[in-house]
């Protein structure tokens, strides 16, 4: 099992569950990219809504992450309006519509307002730029990813004066220390 780069276990289940990401900004696009498929997930991207749609109309997604400002272009069947400004949030209506059950998370900067309606478009929100454990919490929370286990941490076995651990009950690779511990206080005599 490898770690990421936060020190967690990689998420097993990931293997197979596809991702789309939706920001016009490819720097963005590139952090997300990166730590999805650093978790063994498969990404596409699009940098704007007509992007997305045809990705959606040629694929399987199972979620997809949607920037609220992204940026869009007029579609060849007239669904999207040709609008300046076009948001994530009209973009998620549309893939409502196209994709049927995709999971979608809202990419927004801090100070984002939604109607209640537009609300229930999305199965998570997250605010901008996406931290590595943010996201992961997100992803087990909507159940596309299992938790990751904590791996469990060996205890320290307590020493008394004198006892040296035998070497067979140490892990692989680790030697055996002695430590001369010169104290000349009488309470941190007993103390070490």
């Amino acid at each position: 099992m490898t770690k990421t780069e936060l020190g967690r276990p990689s998420p097993p289940s990931v293997a197979g569950r596809r991702a789309l990401i939706v920001d016009a900004d490819e720097a963005s696009r590139d952090h997300l990219r990166g730590l999805l498929c650093g978790w063994g997930m498969d990404v596409a991207d699009a940098a704007d809504a007509a992007q997305a749609l045809s990705r959606v109309q040629r694929g399987q997604f199972h979620v997809a992450l949607i920037d609220h400002d992204v940026q869009h272009m007029r579609t060849g069947d007239g669904h999207m309006p040709a609008s300046v400004g076009f948001d994530g949030v009209a973009l998620a209506r549309e893939l409502s519509r196209v994709a049927g059950e995709l999971l979608m998370v809202l990419l927004h900067s801090t100070g984002a307002m939604l109607t209640p309606a537009d609300q229930t478009l999305f199965a998570a929100r997250l605010e901008k730029p996406a931290q590595p454990d943010q996201l992961m919490d997100r992803l087990c929370a909507l159940r596309l990813i299992e938790s990751p286990q904590p791996q469990p941490q060996p205890q320290p076995q307590p020493c008394g004066a004198g006892s040296t651990p035998s070497r067979e009950s140490l892990p692989p690779g680790v030697q055996p220390l002695r430590v001369l511990l010169a104290e000349d206080n009488l309470i941190s005599q007993r103390v070490a």
